[in-house]
C-alpha cells in the first residue's frame, strides 16, 4: 500500500475519531445541562412547599435518596435541615402563569379557574399561601377543571380598579354561564380557609370569559 493511500485512510480514521469524541463530549455536556436543571427544578419545588417544616423535609429527601447529584449543592443544602441551628429554607412563590391544576380528560370539560394575586402582592409568601389553601378548598370539590395562578396587573382588567379588589377575595363570575349558580357554593369554600379575606362577589363587567371564573385575592 503506497504512503499516499496510508495518509488518506489516517486522515478518515483520525478525523472519525475526532468526530466521535466531539460528539460523545456534546452529548455529555448536554446531560450535565440536563442534570442541573433537574436538580434546579426539584429545589425549587422543595422550596414552594407551604410551610418551613415541609420545605426542610423536601431537601432532606432529596438529599437522602440522591436525587440532587452534585455533591457541593447536597453539602449546601444540609444546613437548612441538619443540626440544631438549622437556618430557615427560602420560600419560593410559584411560578407566575403555571397551573395549580392540570387539565385532564376527566375535568376537560369542567369550569376553568383562574386565581390572581395583586401584583404588588406577588411576593407576600403570606397571601400567596391563602391563595394555595383557597385554590385546594375550591378544587377538592371535584367539579372544576383546569386552575391557573395568575397576577392581576392595572392594565389586566380595566372595568375593575385595584382600589375595589384591596382587602378581599373577590370572585368574578359571568352572569349568563352555568358556573354562575355555584358562587354560594364557592363563596362557602372560600369563607371556610383560615384566615381568609373577606368574600365578595361580582359580575364580570368587560368581556364573557366562556368555561372560566376567576378568584383575586389582594391584600390591603
Amino acid at each position: 500500500m503506497n504512503g499516499k493511500l496510508w495518509t488518506i485512510i489516517l486522515t478518515g480514521v483520525f478525523a472519525l475519531a475526532g468526530t466521535v469524541v466531539g460528539g460523545w463530549l456534546e452529548a455529555e455536556s448536554k446531560i450535565e445541562l440536563e442534570r442541573t436543571k433537574l436538580d434546579s427544578s426539584v429545589i425549587s419545588l422543595a422550596l414552594s412547599q407551604k410551610t418551613e417544616q415541609e420545605r426542610q423535609e423536601f431537601l432532606e429527601f432529596l438529599v437522602a435518596t440522591n436525587l440532587i447529584k452534585d455533591q457541593e449543592t447536597k453539602e449546601g443544602l444540609k444546613v437548612y435541615f441538619e443540626g440544631p441551628d438549622a437556618k430557615s429554607p427560602p420560600f419560593i412563590a410559584p411560578e407566575l402563569n403555571t397551573a395549580l391544576t392540570e387539565r385532564t380528560i376527566e375535568n376537560a370539560s369542567n369550569t376553568d379557574i383562574d386565581f390572581f394575586i395583586c401584583q404588588k402582592d406577588i411576593r407576600n409568601e403570606a397571601l400567596i399561601q391563602l391563595l394555595r389553601k383557597s385554590h385546594a378548598a375550591i378544587s377538592e370539590h371535584g367539579k372544576f377543571g383546569e386552575s391557573k395562578y395568575k397576577s392581576w396587573g392595572a392594565a389586566l382588567y380595566k372595568e375593575v380598579s385595584e382600589e375595589e379588589l384591596r382587602g378581599k377575595a373577590t370572585v368574578i363570575m359571568d352572569f349568563d354561564h352555568p358556573e354562575y349558580a355555584e358562587w354560594e357554593g364557592i363563596k362557602s369554600r372560600l369563607k371556610s380557609v383560615d384566615g381568609q379575606l373577606p368574600v365578595v362577589f361580582m359580575d364580570n363587567r368587560g368581556k364573557n370569559t366562556p368555561w372560566r371564573l376567576s378568584v383575586i385575592l389582594c391584600a390591603e
